[in-house]
């Protein structure tokens, strides 16, 4: 049976986040915040003027926070699809901008939250 490749980078975060001794798992989680500051801010971050954030206040109506730094149920395929995938209104990250590793950590900072 072949795997995708969403399925398999999905398999391989759980691995390493799961697999990591405490100062791997705060380093992968360092290293997405600053993927986060430098790629998803400028549009999901806190404050006025955040295009993202202020679509997802719409949408969410307070139910869930809209800022994905604040996120309590964010899976890893899900945050996958949305930065891989054309979304209305948000433009792909490519593998050459954003790297399979980078994706890893920019999941496990995003997961952090996660019950």
């Amino acid at each position: 049976m072949r795997m995708s490749s969403l399925n398999l980078s999905i398999l391989l975060t759980a691995l390493v986040c799961t697999n990591l001794n405490a100062d791997g798992k705060d380093n992968l989680i360092a290293k997405g915040e600053a993927l986060f500051e430098a790629k998803c801010d400028f549009c999901h971050g806190s404050g006025l003027q955040k295009s993202g954030t202020t679509m997802l206040e719409r949408r969410y109506k307070g139910t869930v926070p809209a800022t994905w730094r604040d996120r309590t149920n964010l899976t890893p395929a899900l945050i996958e699809n949305f930065v891989r995938n054309q979304t209305r209104g948000m433009a792909p990250f490519r593998p050459t901008e954003l790297t399979d590793d980078d994706m890893n950590a920019l999941i496990a900072y995003l997961m952090r939250n996660n019950p």
